[in-house]
């Protein structure tokens, strides 16, 4: 499944700089799928990584344990291609 790069670079650098664990009120976050603004505790993701809102969730894999499953499979991918990395800052540069 395809995913938006960009959203996925801004809601790690956003999860990162706030500390963010439970906010319902706060739409800082955007859907890597669908690019809907969303609020932390209506979504999911791997410390902002793939960040997917609950509507995606439901409607393209139909229940979490096969979005939590695809989140990771990216994420998998996704630390393969990686180039620079360190722990106080996002990914800079993804894998030529």
């Amino acid at each position: 499944m395809e995913y938006d790069k960009t959203i996925n670079k801004e809601n790690i650098k956003k999860f990162k700089a706030h500390d963010i664990f439970f906010d319902t009120e706060n739409k800082k976050f955007k859907c890597v799928l669908c690019k809907r603004k969303v609020a932390i505790s209506d979504s999911s993701s791997i410390t902002g990584y793939f960040l997917i809102c609950n509507t995606c969730t439901y409607e393209k894999f139909g229940n979490y344990a096969e979005a939590r499953k695809w989140q990771k499979q990216e994420m998998d991918e996704f630390m393969k291609k990686e180039v620079y990395r360190d722990t106080d800052s996002v990914i800079i540069e993804e894998g030529k």
